[in-house]
């Protein structure tokens, strides 16, 4: 398969399990090496994307160290970019100031994945990967992390993510990218594979 997403994008990676969403954010992010071609960020491998801060991720279970603060867990990220937000401005963006006194042990579900994505943000990314970003939010979380990501959007950042959900792609997305069995089989705008997929099930 092959596909690009130009910068500034919002792109959604939709599917049911299996469908290789997971597979192919490995292989944007290095862990996976394709078969055959090739995966450029910014005209760079993703090892060298990674290396520089280039891009960013939030995986669909990050581990956190039990004895630090939210703040001190942001700290430490930032301490390995070169050009990071800062701590405020990363838990500002993240709209988890109000956690940053909390240790990781004591964050719910939601909170683990709202601290995720500041961990994600710290080093101030051009392209953000996230896998299921809203898995375990309640609703009032889901809320305030895509007004966080709409923000990021904004500022001409590329932004690719998987989810099971059509509405949030419908709601948040540029483009969706539709796969099945590691194939994409539909790539346009939500209206395009909702008439694509009219009829099925």
């Amino acid at each position: 398969m092959s596909t690009q997403v130009p910068q500034g994008q919002v792109v959604s990676l939709l599917g049911p399990n299996g469908a290789g969403k997971s597979t192919l954010i490995d292989l944007i992010l290095g862990p996976t090496s394709p078969d055959a071609g090739e995966v450029r960020i910014s005209g760079m491998s993703p090892a060298d994307a990674v290396r520089t801060g280039t891009i960013g991720a939030m995986l669909r279970s990050t581990a956190l160290l039990d004895d630090a603060t939210v703040s001190e867990l942001v700290g430490m990220v930032n301490s390995l970019h070169r050009h990071p937000l800062g701590v405020p401005e990363t838990l500002q963006r993240a709209g988890i100031a109000d956690l940053a006194s909390r240790r990781s042990t004591r964050l719910s579900g939601g909170q683990r994945q709202r601290v995720a994505y500041a961990l994600a943000i710290a080093g101030d990314p051009d392209v953000l990967v996230l896998d299921e970003p809203t898995a375990a939010m309640d609703v009032a979380s889901r809320h305030a992390f895509w007004a966080s990501l709409r923000e990021v959007s904004a500022n001409g950042r590329t932004v690719l993510f998987a989810t099971h959900h059509l509405a949030e792609a419908e709601e948040f997305a540029d483009r969706v990218i539709f796969m099945q069995d590691g194939r994409i089989i539909a790539d346009g705008t939500v209206t395009d594979v909702q008439d694509l997929a009219a009829g099925r099930e």
